[in-house]
């Protein structure tokens, strides 16, 4: 797994674990909320990306540091990098079982593709379903369910032409008249 400790501030020795995505700023509900003056709300963010781990800055005011150098854009991070965001500062570590597993994974992804399996033949066509007997068939709607029908779509009809429901139910009285 990998994570983030904190070297500097208060909390010196504070782990963070990354998963997925994290973000680290001020903002009290980021996943790495630290408490700096030169720190956006958002400023920085740590994801995996294919097998490896990004560092970015979010267009933050003061920047974010790499291992004393400026990010621009997202920058790779390896196990003991070093990530400054104004005074605090962070220590990348990633578990060498973590590592030996993404190279695995990066291996896969270089790799050619293995070659394609013989054919195998079609599976049999489905039958056509058969036709229910004509005593079998279902009903329509009757001619009462047809007449609610037409009485409802027009009642719709009218009620959605109309701009308010006052118009519409002094049409409706008028015609009841």
């Amino acid at each position: 797994m990998a994570r983030l400790i904190l070297e500097s501030a208060e909390n010196r020795g504070r782990e963070y674990r990354i998963t997925g995505a994290v973000v680290i700023g001020r903002l009290k509900t980021n996943p790495i909320p630290i408490d700096d003056a030169k720190a956006s709300r958002e400023h920085a963010a740590v994801r995996l990306v294919g097998a490896e781990y990004m560092l970015a800055d979010l267009d933050s005011r003061n920047g974010t540091m790499l291992n004393g150098e400026m990010v621009r854009g997202q920058a790779r991070l390896r196990s003991g990098d070093r990530v400054a965001i104004g005074a605090t500062e962070f220590r990348f570590v990633e578990d060498p079982e973590d590592q030996t597993r993404r190279s695995e994974l990066a291996a896969k992804a270089a790799a050619p593709p293995p070659p394609l399996a013989a054919a195998s033949p079609a599976p049999p066509k489905p039958e056509p379903p058969r036709a229910a007997p004509a005593t079998a068939r279902a009903k329509g709607p009757g001619p009462f369910e047809r007449f609610l029908s037409i009485v409802i779509h027009v009642l719709l009809f009218i009620l959605s032409t109309f701009v308010s429901w006052k118009v519409a139910g002094l049409l409706i009285e008028r015609l009841m008249k």
